[in-house]
Parts: C-alpha cells; sequence; structure tokens
C-alpha cells in the first residue's frame, strides 16, 4: 500500500500527486475493499469439501461487516452464486477459483449445457 502524504494543496500518494481529497479517499476504500475481497477469497481456498457458504458465513468467519460481504459478492466477478444449491433458503457463494478446481467435470459440463453454475 502506498503511503499518503497530505501537502497544502495535494495528496501525493506514491509516484501520483492527487489534488483531489475525495479521489484520495475513495481510492484508499478501493484498497481496503480489495484487501477484503483477498481475505474472502483465501477463505474458500481453505475451505474443505463443501466450499459452498452464505454471505453470513463468510461475514463470521473473515470479520467483515455483512454489507461489505454483499456489496463485494455483487460487484466482484471472482465468485460464483450456485443456483440450486440454498442454505435454509439463503444463497450460497464460493470463489469461481474453488469451483472449477473442486467441481467434478461432469457437473461443469453440465452446468454449461444448462447456462448455469451448479
Amino acid at each position: 500500500m502506498d503511503a499518503v502524504f497530505e501537502n497544502k494543496n495535494a495528496l501525493v500518494k506514491g509516484k501520483d500527486v492527487v489534488t483531489d481529497n475525495k479521489r484520495a479517499v475513495k481510492g484508499s476504500a478501493n484498497v481496503i475493499m480489495e484487501m477484503k475481497k483477498q481475505q474472502m477469497l483465501a477463505l474458500f481456498e481453505a475451505s474443505g469439501d463443501y466450499f459452498w457458504k452464505t454471505s453470513r458465513e463468510i461475514a463470521a468467519e473473515t470479520q467483515i461487516p455483512l454489507d461489505d460481504v454483499v456489496s463485494i459478492l455483487a460487484a466482484s466477478c471472482d465468485f460464483v452464486e450456485s443456483r440450486s444449491k440454498r442454505k435454509k433458503g439463503d444463497l450460497v457463494f464460493t470463489s469461481r477459483k474453488v469451483y472449477e478446481k473442486k467441481t467434478p467435470y461432469w457437473r461443469l459440463f453440465l452446468g454449461i449445457l444448462a447456462d448455469r453454475i451448479d
């Protein structure tokens, strides 16, 4: 993460000069959300045989606020949502990488034919 130094009229972020405080704050918020996303991806990498988790389970296991988890799941293409599996009515998610690695090939093929993921 680049250090941010404040000057009279500008913020110096690494080698770039940011003259707008709002952009600098937004940039640091994006860095924080990216770190949270990486933490969520690591959770799925470390998961066992059942790698589908609800947003509440992800929030509880990573200590990330539920609102942030939902925002990351909705905005990132690194996660997939199951169309057929649910836990107590809640949608379940996994990372795309773990899904492709742990799902049997025949199920991946059927998913392609049905145009859905699991």
